[in-house]
């Protein structure tokens, strides 16, 4: 069992988060599971500095580690290098296909 926990780094972390990272991170160890923190960051305007480490660091002071980090910047890197390698449109949305040839 995989679960996430995807926050966007927009300010302090809120009741609302920290109750589902809990929740998730719960269920992942009840299950024997995986809990990935997934920064979800995507509206660069209302990106407030400091908010990322603001949620490391109160996740630390819980004892909710994550097995599995991924930031949405590197990804959203990434995909624009495939897209420009591809020759395809910044408007193009690309999404990941994990099913192999014979499912498809």
């Amino acid at each position: 069992m995989r679960v996430r926990f995807a926050p966007s780094p927009m300010g302090k972390p809120h009741v609302g988060n920290i109750r589902t990272a809990l929740f998730n991170w719960l269920f992942a160890r009840a299950s024997s599971g995986i809990f990935v923190l997934r920064v979800e960051d995507t509206d660069v305007a209302r990106r407030v500095e400091g908010a990322l480490k603001a949620l490391m660091e109160d996740l630390l002071w819980l004892g909710l580690s994550y097995d599995e980090g991924t930031a949405g910047d590197a990804r959203k890197e990434l995909r624009l290098d495939f897209k420009e390698r591809l020759g395809l449109s910044d408007r193009l949305v690309m999404f990941p296909i994990r099913a192999t040839l014979t499912e498809v």
